[in-house]
């Protein structure tokens, strides 16, 4: 199998909402089953935001008593900025001393914000290790408070499947309103010709599901020890509007791979029980747009009791992933796609290689009757076909 590599590769999200605290969310000095000696903090933090539901993100710390292990992190440069070849040992004792974290780059550092000061102006506290940050949020968060958060998608293969866990890494009060709760997230996929299938395109739902790989350092697959970069495949989906006269250029654009295997990275929001698929002002009777006009009612609140959408547990995906690139000498904004960046074969690995400690390479046949998506060949389906006329 190819050497894979994470390098360049985006994989983040962000919930804003109201926290909600229970018996469950916080887990301190708990002993692990396999080493007594090993002390752990952990928190499940429940979000609502608002119209996406309920996002569910994680945090795990711990260390050992008897033993307890130095944190490897990397400092910084003069200007503030992370100096990753400067890297070096910080001792379990000297962990939360402030000399020590103002030495430490940026991007090792766990931060919270969950304090006022007397102006109320946020409090800002900078960590090296989440059994710290842990506690201290049993001890400052409260239910109800209105937080951003962010951190990052980390992926495990879980008998067949791939699980999907959000790691926090940042917590803050926010002053947000309701009307602006969110769950976003950003993510590098792996498509090829057969991540787009007509069979997984819901034209009623005006949904199309897309089959995709991550790449992520797995440990262990399957109970194999692996210890490198695999990929692991997950789904998501993209929400479409039919009526779109453009619709088939964009689902080209998008997802349509022709050779090889593209990597591209997308911007979308995760929902959880949210309704996706909403009502219009148009959809309510004319009464009842008539004291929405007037103010008597709210629009937001009268479009949530009619709209008609399904329950999901989706990373929906809304457009494509930009940013500002060095090109020439000239920042550009670009689009973060590379067509033919690996080969299909480049994918396929065999888990009895790394049993026996050889890893080579593996072919995956697959049936001429398995199809891609050929978004140009419709005829075998009125609806698509009528969609792009």
């Amino acid at each position: 199998m190819t050497e894979l590599t994470k390098k360049g590769q985006i994989q983040t999200f962000s919930l804003t909402g109201k926290v909600m605290i229970n018996n469950y969310t916080f887990k301190l000095n708990e002993k692990s089953k396999n080493n007594p000696n090993y002390i752990y903090n952990q928190l499940s933090l429940s979000v609502n935001c608002g119209k996406n539901g309920t996002i569910n993100a994680e945090m795990m710390g711990g260390y050992n008593i008897k033993n307890p292990m130095s944190i490897r992190v990397h400092g910084k440069n003069e200007d503030g900025t992370d100096n990753f070849s400067d890297k070096f040992d910080i001792s379990w004792d000297d962990r939360l001393d402030p000399d020590t974290v103002e030495r430490v780059g940026y991007m090792n550092l766990i931060r919270v914000a969950v304090e006022r000061d007397e102006s109320g102006k946020l409090i800002e506290k900078r960590f090296l290790h989440a059994y710290d940050v842990i506690e201290y949020l049993h001890n400052h968060l409260k239910n109800g408070d209105t937080v951003f958060c962010r951190g990052r998608l980390e992926y495990t293969p879980y008998n067949g499947s791939t699980n999907c866990k959000k790691v926090l890494n940042y917590i803050s009060l926010s002053d947000y309103e309701e009307t602006k709760f969110n769950a976003k997230f950003t993510q590098t996929y792996l498509l090829d010709k057969y991540s787009m299938k007509k069979e997984n395109c819901d034209m009623k739902q005006g949904i199309l599901h897309i089959d995709a790989k991550v790449l992520e350092y797995v440990n262990k697959y399957d109970d194999v020890t692996v210890k490198q970069v695999l990929p692991l495949n997950v789904g998501f989906e993209y929400h479409f509007n039919k009526d779109n006269p453009k619709l088939k250029e964009v689902l080209k654009m998008m997802f349509e791979v022709n050779k090889d295997v593209t990597e591209i990275t997308f911007d979308g929001q995760i929902f959880n029980g949210g309704k996706v698929v909403t009502a219009t002002i148009d959809d309510l009777p004319q009464d009842i747009q008539q004291l929405i006009a007037i103010g008597v009612l709210n629009e937001e609140e009268e479009l949530n009791k009619v709209t008609s959408g399904r329950s999901v547990d989706a990373f929906v995906v809304e457009h494509p992933h930009t940013k500002n690139t060095l090109v020439d000498n000239q920042m550009k904004l670009v689009l973060c796609k590379t067509e033919r960046k690996y080969k299909e074969t480049d994918l396929q690995f065999d888990l009895e290689s790394f049993k026996n400690n050889t890893n080579t390479d593996t072919l995956t046949v697959i049936s001429d009757d398995d199809l891609p998506f050929d978004i140009d060949d419709l005829k075998d389906n009125k609806d698509i076909n009528a969609l792009f006329g």
